[in-house]
């Protein structure tokens, strides 16, 4: 991780702070494009991530040049610069207490590329089971967790990288990932990270369920207000999750609602979560036109 701009572009990847999904990360030297969020929702401090800013950082880029005042500038404006390293991206989802952590489970994370976001989050998929990944996992939690006095349900995001665990970032907070295994604690996990952060850490996993769980994101393929037929309920053991209201209106790009399913292999999970996709943009296609009467507001940024 650099907080100044690499002297060379190649190999790394320039972060908004302020971001979130993936949505706010490019390669170095490329063109960037406004987060979803948009840039006049950032928070204060991070108006680096705004694609639009001219600042002396980005003349630099242009000519080649480089100045310490600029890249501190920039770094200051909330923006920051890590290296790209092929692998699978995965998470590890754990519970804390403070001083020790108790891990629920590796996941698998999918992506989304796009033309202008290449690393937009798609979903994930869970548990993956992978031992040597694992004992690695429980070595770095139990250094960060008494290092940060985290509690609760947390998820260390990382690169495998031909079986070694590459670590990028801890979010000390429920993630996404909790729906992949929810099901298979008694009374659900937020119970288990309710208790975790009072100090009581679960005595044993629960048993394990069987096949593998799979959550996506489909995001509005065009700009325009969502139908009740749009989030109708889906075929089979499919699931919709996070659906907002009939009504509700959305950019292009925005998030729409989740997409969940239990399978018994990796090739049915794919198969079934990608006929899901398929289904609703045949919604979305279908549903009634409605003139928009006001400018879509813009959300609010990603904490």
């Amino acid at each position: 991780m650099a907080w100044q701009r690499p002297a060379s572009a190649t190999g790394w990847l320039r972060k908004c702070a302020a971001s979130c999904g993936g949505d706010g990360v490019w390669r170095e030297g490329a063109t960037p494009v406004p987060a979803r969020t948009g840039a006049a929702n950032l928070p204060r401090g991070a108006q680096g991530c705004d694609p639009g800013a001219r600042t002396d950082a980005d003349a630099d880029a242009r000519t080649g040049q480089r100045s310490g005042e600029a890249s501190e500038a920039e770094a200051e404006a909330g923006v920051y610069w890590q290296q790209e390293l092929s692998g699978r991206p995965m998470s590890a989802l754990a519970l804390a207490d403070g001083r020790r952590a108790h891990l629920v489970a590796l996941n698998r994370l999918a992506l989304q590329p796009t033309a202008d976001r290449p690393f937009l989050y798609r979903g994930a998929r869970g548990p993956v089971d992978a031992p040597a990944l694992a004992a690695q996992a429980r070595a770095a939690l139990d250094a960060l967790v008494p290092a940060f006095g985290l509690r609760g349900l947390l998820s260390l995001d990382f690169i495998d990288h031909g079986g070694r665990a590459h670590w990028l970032e801890i979010n000390p907070r429920p993630s996404a990932t909790m729906q992949l295994h929810d099901a298979a604690w008694p009374d659900g996990l937020l119970a288990a990270h309710a208790r975790a952060c009072a100090g009581r850490l679960p005595s044993s996993p629960p048993p394990a369920m069987s096949g593998l769980q799979g959550i996506d994101t489909w995001y509005a393929p065009a700009a325009g207000s969502l139908d009740a037929r749009l989030l109708a309920p889906l075929p089979g053991a499919l699931r919709l999750h996070d659906r907002p209201a009939p009504g509700a209106r959305l950019r292009a790009g925005e998030p729409v609602c989740s997409i969940g399913l239990r399978a018994a292999d990796d090739e049915a999970l794919e198969r079934g979560l990608a006929d899901a996709a398929a289904l609703l943009a045949d919604r979305w296609e279908d549903r009634r036109p409605v003139v928009l009467s006001s400018p879509i507001p813009r959300p609010r940024p990603c904490a």
